[in-house]
This record gives C-alpha cells, structure tokens and sequence, in this order.
C-alpha cells in the first residue's frame, strides 16, 4: 500500500522587484515607495494620474517628478506664473540637485581677460597706495618745475602737460572703474538671485516636511485611539465573561450527600 507523502510547502518570498504603475519598468523592490505614505495634495495629483489600489508601489523616479509637478502647482497658486528662478527651483527639488554653489568660481570662470583687467585698474585705483604714490608723482613734477635748474623747466607754471597728463589718465580710469563697477553689480545680483532660490527651495521642502509630519501624527492618533477601542471591546469582553462565570458557579457545584447518622443500637 503506498503511503501518502505531504506536499512539500516552501515558503513564500516576497519578489524581488515590483513594476511602476506611471513609467511601467520594473525595479527593485528597495527603490520604490509605497502609495499609502503619501497624502494631501501629493496623493491627488497621482490619483489624477492613475487609478491605484491600495498599498501600490511606485518607483523614486516618478515620485520626483510628481513632487516637482506638486511643488509647481504650489507655486502657481501662490504667485501665478513662474519665472526661470523658480523654474529651476522645482526643476531642482523634482530631480534632487543641488542649487547652491560658489557664485564667485562661476563668475570668474565667465570673466574675459579685459574684464580681469578692468578689476585689477579698480581695485589698484581704489587704494589708499595709488593715492599716496601719485601725490609724490606729482608733488615732485611741480617742485621741479617750480625750482628747475638753470631756469629752463620742461612744463612751466601752470603745469599745462601735468594737467592734461591728469585729464588723459582721468577720462580713460573712469569707463574701466565704471565697467568693475557694472561687473560687481552682475555679481550681487547673481548672489541675490542665488539666495532667493534657496530659501524658496528651503521652504517649499520645509513646508512639505510640516505636512508629512501633521499627516505622520494624525496616522498615529487613529491608530492609537484603533488600539484604545480593540483594549476597550477586549476588557469588555473579560467582564462579561467574568459575570458569566459568577452567575453559572452555584448550578454547577457537585452536592456532597450528608452522612446518615448512625443508629445508637448499632453500637458496642
């Protein structure tokens, strides 16, 4: 007679890669997310683009660029249509970028060389050693010319060559002064823009974060008060099995026969 063998049960494993219901590729199971963390308006927006069940996973992917669409329709409602700052804003927060960075090394990466020189006129023209310097230069033409020996100066009073030496270094200082100055104009206005997308990229995530936590604490409070009402069915449960028992403990006692008395002739 054969004898029966078990089926064999192996364990069930849970696979190793899921497909994304938005790109439709698949990938492994620890670069997706699941549908129930998201919340609010994030969830709308994918709900607006498929219909999803339950626990469905989507890939990193496409949860980037759904914050990117999320984050611009919360700029829109805000200040109406985005400039190219916050486009490159939500552009970075959709792609995870960085949009940070050292306005100074791209600044001089674009300079050209005459602009290089225009900043080193500036910057030697502007001290306090240009300043001293061509007092001496000149503080020494005019004495030499005031007291030239033998009484032949080369540019006698009123000094016409110093002074149209001075106009000529004048009129061409002053447009490369004015051209560092428009430079270092471009400069603060490159940091300023630079600053204003951080902070609205700080704040757009801070915001998110606000709301992700407000959504993490209400799960927690409808769990807890899920919790709370199983304790509270559970020891209702216990006192009516308690009371039960109380009621049924007489009924089903076992009476014990009294001992008949024993007759006095019966004794020694």
């Amino acid at each position: 007679m054969p004898v029966a063998t078990a089926p064999s049960t192996t364990p069930s494993t849970t696979p190793s890669t899921f497909t994304c219901p938005l790109c439709g590729k698949s990938w492994p199971q620890d670069n997706g997310i699941c549908t129930d963390a998201l919340h609010g308006e994030l969830a709308d927006a994918l709900q607006m683009r498929i219909d999803f069940p339950p626990h469905t996973t989507i890939c990193h992917e496409c949860l980037d660029a759904l914050h990117g669409d999320y984050f611009a329709e919360t700029l829109k409602a805000e200040v109406g249509e985005l400039d190219d700052l916050e486009q490159e804003v939500v552009k970075s927060l959709g792609q995870k970028e960085l949009i940070a960075g050292n306005v100074n090394t791209e600044f001089e990466e674009k300079s050209t060389i005459g602009q290089r020189i225009a900043d080193k006129v500036a910057a030697v023209g502007g001290s306090w050693g240009f300043i001293i310097g061509f007092t001496i230069i000149l503080t020494t033409w005019i004495t030499i010319n005031a007291h030239a020996i033998n009484s032949h100066p080369f540019d006698p009073y009123p000094f016409i060559l110093m002074n149209l030496i001075l106009s000529t270094i004048a009129a061409i200082q002053a447009p490369i002064i004015m051209m560092s100055q428009n430079r270092q104009s471009t400069k603060d206005r490159m940091t300023a823009e630079q600053d204003y997308q951080v902070n609205l990229k700080a704040e757009l995530q801070i915001r998110h974060m606000h709301d992700m936590l407000g959504h993490l604490l209400s799960r927690q409070w409808e769990r807890m008060l899920e919790i709370q009402k199983t304790q509270a069915t559970l020891l209702q449960h216990l006192a009516d099995m308690s009371g039960n028992l109380k009621h049924t403990a007489p009924d089903s006692a076992v009476l014990v026969p009294e001992t008949e008395a024993i007759p006095e002739s019966m004794g020694g």
